[in-house]
């Protein structure tokens, strides 16, 4: 930021970027956009941003399109188990998956289908790839596999699968099924660190037997109700996540996230709190 508003350019290895490349575009705006990713790209790259006052230089940025390697089935161990009782949440971690540079995707899939487990009100894959159930069911009694797909998929690339889960689902143990369960915390968002301007995504998962509401309360203790534009309950991820765009110094504090499933306990409710915090920006001049 800064004021008159910059110009941006970019360097790699410290040589400026031409333009006349069509797999790589620098946007007014500051932002280095990579149609796709070869291993002609890795390097070193710098963003310098320019006004009367002068010019900024950011730190230099490592950037490496590394590929996990080929899993190798001959030597596949048998899946993990688990035996969950009907009615009950649980989870399944994607750890076995290697740090990719760019950042790919965890995903996973039914093993028999080969199909991907897609976001419902009672199943989801949250931010760290993690598969949640808020409760279990009979149907749910399969073998799921995570894998990582790349952000940006091209042509030659597909997905690469690595860990394994079997779920078996056993009768309740009271015998009663369809028994109901208050709500309880599943997963939350990291604290979050972010510049004005800029979009984050919080995001809340809670087990519950009804699968619990969730609403959402924003830093000024302010309900988000549905249709806000800026704050925004994504309701495609069925009111687990809230999308903040163009962020402002108000927004800096504690957002809630709370579930409701409409049981008379003494837990009717359960709620968390999740911090945003706001870095240092400048509002005039960029420094020399």
């Amino acid at each position: 930021s800064g004021y008159p508003l910059p110009t941006f350019q970019w360097k790699k290895n410290g040589v400026l970027l031409d333009d006349t490349r069509e797999t790589v575009k620098a946007f007014t705006n500051g932002t280095l956009h990579f149609k796709y990713f070869t291993d002609n790209d890795n390097g070193l790259y710098q963003c310098l941003a320019t006004n009367k006052f002068g010019t900024s230089v950011s730190v230099k940025i490592p950037i490496l399109n590394t590929k996990p390697p080929l899993k190798n089935n001959s030597n596949q161990h048998e899946p993990d188990q688990k035996n969950i009782e009907e009615g009950k949440p649980v989870a399944f971690t994607c750890t076995k998956t290697p740090v990719t540079i760019p950042k790919w995707n965890k995903k996973w899939y039914y093993v028999v289908e080969s199909l991907e487990v897609l976001d419902t009100e009672r199943v989801g894959t949250d931010s760290e790839g993690t598969l949640r159930f808020a409760y279990v069911v009979k149907d749910d009694e399969k073998s799921y596999i995570c894998g990582v797909v790349p952000s940006v998929l091209t042509p030659k690339e597909y997905h690469t699968m690595y860990e394994t889960m079997k779920l078996s689902v056993t009768k309740s143990d009271t015998g009663v099924a369809g028994k109901q369960i208050s709500p309880s915390l599943g997963f939350k968002s990291n604290d979050i660190k972010a510049n004005i301007g800029e979009t984050v995504t919080l995001e809340c998962f809670f087990n519950g037997r009804p699968v619990p509401t969730i609403t959402w309360t924003s830093s000024r203790n302010k309900p988000i109700e549905t249709g806000n534009t800026r704050l925004e309950v994504s309701p495609t991820h069925f009111g687990r996540k809230l999308i903040i765009r163009n962020l402002t110094e108000d927004d800096e504090g504690d957002f809630s996230c709370k579930a409701d499933n409409g049981l008379v306990t003494q837990s009717r409710a359960s709620a968390s709190m999740l911090h945003l915090l706001l870095l240092k920006y400048l509002t005039r001049g960029l420094s020399q």
